[in-house]
């Protein structure tokens, strides 16, 4: 039997690190994705309505992470109208209990 993983990004990822930040990224833009999804409008007036150009939209739809930094990611977040709470948690602690 392989191993298992928290999440895929455990897998992919080298460090620590990586693992964050694609978990992040990863978060950021499922829940643009749905948030403009939400909209019910078509591609190129949620363009509009976020300051981008149609194939940025498109990759956000399509899930395409690589893509976009995790600012990149902040800042479309912002201009969608989405508030953006983050938690840490200790992960050896987690695993712990």
């Amino acid at each position: 039997m392989g191993n298992q993983f928290e999440n895929v990004w455990d897998a992919l990822c080298s460090t620590p690190a990586e693992v964050a930040e694609m978990t992040a990224r990863s978060v950021l833009l499922r829940g643009i994705a749905d948030h403009i999804r939400g909209w019910n409008v078509s591609t190129r007036l949620a363009s509009r309505r976020l300051g981008l150009p149609i194939p940025a939209v498109t990759a956000i739809s399509a899930g395409k992470i690589n893509e976009f930094s995790l600012l990149d990611l902040f800042h479309i977040a912002g201009y969608a109208g989405l508030e953006i709470h983050i938690s840490l948690t200790d992960r050896e602690a987690a695993q712990k209990s």
